[in-house]
C-alpha cells in the first residue's frame, strides 16, 4: 500500500516550497531500509519503526523524502520536483513543469 504525506508553503504569491514523504513498502520504495550484519535488507514503514520493537535493528537508512521548488509571475509558473530520495539505488530523479496561463 502506498502512502504520502506532503505540505507546500507559498510566499508572497511568487514562490512556493513543498516537502513530502513517500512509501511503497511492498513495492519497496521510500520507509526505513534496514541491513543486518549478515547484509541482509528489508523495508518497513517509518512508522512502524519509531512506534514498535523492531528485531535486529542492525544498520537503518531512512528513504522517502521528496522536494520541489516553483516560481509563478505573471500567469507564467516554472517547477522542479525532486524525489531521487524515495529510491534504494541512486538516481537523479528530476521533473521540470512549465506552464502558462492566457487571460
Amino acid at each position: 500500500m502506498q502512502k504520502g504525506l506532503g505540505i507546500e508553503l507559498r510566499f508572497a504569491r511568487l514562490f512556493r516550497l513543498r516537502f513530502g514523504y513517500f512509501e511503497d513498502i511492498p513495492g519497496q520504495r521510500g520507509g526505513i531500509l534496514i541491513e543486518d550484519s549478515l547484509y541482509h535488507t528489508s523495508h518497513i514503514s517509518l512508522l512502524r519503526y519509531l512506534t514498535k520493537p523492531v528485531p535486529n535493528k542492525g544498520r537503518a537508512k531512512i528513504s522517502g523524502f521528496c522536494w520541489g521548488v516553483g516560481i509563478e509571475w505573471n500567469g507564467v509558473k516554472v517547477d522542479a520536483g525532486i524525489d531521487e530520495q524515495i529510491y534504494d539505488f541512486p538516481t537523479p530523479n528530476l521533473r521540470f513543469q512549465i506552464s502558462c496561463r492566457f487571460h
